[in-house]
Protein backbone atom coordinates (compact mmCIF):
# COMPACT_ATOMS: atom_id res chain seq x y z
CA UNK A 1 0.00 0.00 0.00
CA UNK A 2 1.35 3.64 -0.67
CA UNK A 3 1.51 6.18 1.70
CA UNK A 4 -1.37 8.36 1.64
CA UNK A 5 -1.51 12.14 2.57
CA UNK A 6 -2.96 13.57 5.65
CA UNK A 7 -4.93 16.78 4.61
CA UNK A 8 -5.65 19.74 6.81
CA UNK A 9 -7.21 23.08 6.95
CA UNK A 10 -6.87 25.57 9.32
CA UNK A 11 -9.05 28.59 9.63
CA UNK A 12 -7.41 31.53 11.66
CA UNK A 13 -8.41 34.99 11.62
CA UNK A 14 -5.72 35.79 9.16
CA UNK A 15 -5.62 33.36 6.39
CA UNK A 16 -6.75 29.76 5.67
CA UNK A 17 -3.87 27.01 5.27
CA UNK A 18 -3.71 24.07 3.91
CA UNK A 19 -0.56 21.39 4.33
CA UNK A 20 -0.40 18.15 3.67
CA UNK A 21 2.41 15.46 5.81
CA UNK A 22 2.11 11.40 5.42
CA UNK A 23 0.98 9.23 7.76
CA UNK A 24 -0.60 5.12 7.38
CA UNK A 25 -2.78 4.39 4.48
CA UNK A 26 -5.91 6.63 5.03
CA UNK A 27 -7.20 9.78 3.41
CA UNK A 28 -7.38 12.34 6.60
CA UNK A 29 -8.91 15.71 6.21
CA UNK A 30 -8.59 17.47 8.99
CA UNK A 31 -10.91 21.15 9.84
CA UNK A 32 -10.39 23.63 12.36
CA UNK A 33 -11.75 26.75 13.64
CA UNK A 34 -14.39 28.18 11.96
CA UNK A 35 -16.02 27.52 8.20
CA UNK A 36 -18.60 28.84 6.28
CA UNK A 37 -19.01 30.39 2.86
CA UNK A 38 -15.52 32.11 2.74
CA UNK A 39 -13.86 29.09 3.31
CA UNK A 40 -15.73 26.54 1.08
CA UNK A 41 -13.77 26.75 -2.07
CA UNK A 42 -10.30 26.01 0.05
CA UNK A 43 -12.46 22.80 1.36
CA UNK A 44 -13.88 21.73 -1.43
CA UNK A 45 -10.37 22.27 -3.37
CA UNK A 46 -8.51 20.27 -0.35
CA UNK A 47 -11.36 17.50 -0.34
CA UNK A 48 -10.87 16.75 -4.29
CA UNK A 49 -7.10 16.23 -3.39
CA UNK A 50 -8.19 13.74 -1.06
CA UNK A 51 -10.84 12.41 -3.27
CA UNK A 52 -7.63 11.77 -5.99
CA UNK A 53 -5.17 10.44 -3.60
CA UNK A 54 -6.17 6.62 -4.77
CA UNK A 55 -8.72 4.61 -4.33
CA UNK A 56 -9.14 4.61 0.19
CA UNK A 57 -11.83 5.46 1.85
CA UNK A 58 -11.84 9.74 3.12
CA UNK A 59 -12.25 10.27 7.11
CA UNK A 60 -13.19 14.20 7.68
CA UNK A 61 -12.12 14.90 11.21
CA UNK A 62 -14.02 18.25 12.95
CA UNK A 63 -12.83 17.72 16.30
CA UNK A 64 -11.62 21.01 16.17
CA UNK A 65 -14.43 22.50 15.00
CA UNK A 66 -15.96 25.92 16.34
CA UNK A 67 -18.03 26.97 13.58
CA UNK A 68 -19.60 25.40 10.59
CA UNK A 69 -22.42 26.80 8.14
CA UNK A 70 -24.33 25.15 5.52
CA UNK A 71 -21.55 25.97 3.21
CA UNK A 72 -19.41 23.18 4.95
CA UNK A 73 -22.20 20.62 5.00
CA UNK A 74 -22.97 21.11 1.51
CA UNK A 75 -18.91 20.54 0.47
CA UNK A 76 -18.71 17.22 2.88
CA UNK A 77 -22.29 15.94 1.52
CA UNK A 78 -21.22 16.55 -2.58
CA UNK A 79 -17.55 14.51 -1.74
CA UNK A 80 -19.78 11.78 0.14
CA UNK A 81 -21.59 11.57 -3.28
CA UNK A 82 -18.74 11.42 -5.27
CA UNK A 83 -17.17 8.80 -3.62
CA UNK A 84 -20.11 6.49 -3.71
CA UNK A 85 -20.38 6.95 -7.19
CA UNK A 86 -16.43 5.50 -7.23
CA UNK A 87 -17.57 3.01 -4.51
CA UNK A 88 -15.71 4.29 -1.65
CA UNK A 89 -16.96 5.92 1.58
CA UNK A 90 -16.72 9.30 3.81
CA UNK A 91 -17.02 9.22 7.67
CA UNK A 92 -16.41 11.94 9.86
CA UNK A 93 -14.46 11.77 12.82
CA UNK A 94 -14.52 13.14 16.54
CA UNK A 95 -16.93 16.36 15.41
CA UNK A 96 -16.62 18.45 18.38
CA UNK A 97 -20.18 19.08 19.91
CA UNK A 98 -21.10 21.85 17.42
CA UNK A 99 -20.14 19.94 14.73
CA UNK A 100 -22.21 17.07 15.81
CA UNK A 101 -25.36 18.93 16.24
CA UNK A 102 -24.86 20.78 12.57
CA UNK A 103 -24.74 17.25 11.25
CA UNK A 104 -27.80 15.95 13.51
CA UNK A 105 -29.93 18.79 12.36
CA UNK A 106 -28.95 17.85 8.56
CA UNK A 107 -29.38 14.23 9.28
CA UNK A 108 -26.01 12.99 8.69
CA UNK A 109 -24.85 12.06 12.18
CA UNK A 110 -25.13 8.76 10.02
CA UNK A 111 -21.66 9.77 8.68
CA UNK A 112 -19.85 9.89 12.44
CA UNK A 113 -17.47 6.92 12.73
CA UNK A 114 -18.42 4.13 14.95
CA UNK A 115 -15.79 3.11 17.20
CA UNK A 116 -15.10 0.20 19.18
CA UNK A 117 -15.06 1.02 22.98
CA UNK A 118 -11.19 -0.20 24.40
CA UNK A 119 -12.14 -0.75 28.00
CA UNK A 120 -8.36 -1.06 28.46
CA UNK A 121 -8.18 2.39 28.09
CA UNK A 122 -10.94 3.19 31.13
CA UNK A 123 -9.79 5.25 33.81
CA UNK A 124 -10.57 3.18 37.62
CA UNK A 125 -13.65 5.05 39.13
CA UNK A 126 -12.38 7.05 42.51
CA UNK A 127 -14.18 5.56 45.49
Amino acid sequence: MSPIVFLSVTRSRRRLATFARRGPPAVVVTLRGEHDLSTRLEIAQVMAEAIAVGDTDVVVDLGRVEFMDASTIGVITCARELLRARSRALTVRSPSRFAHRILDLCDLSGLVERRPVDHSERQPLAV
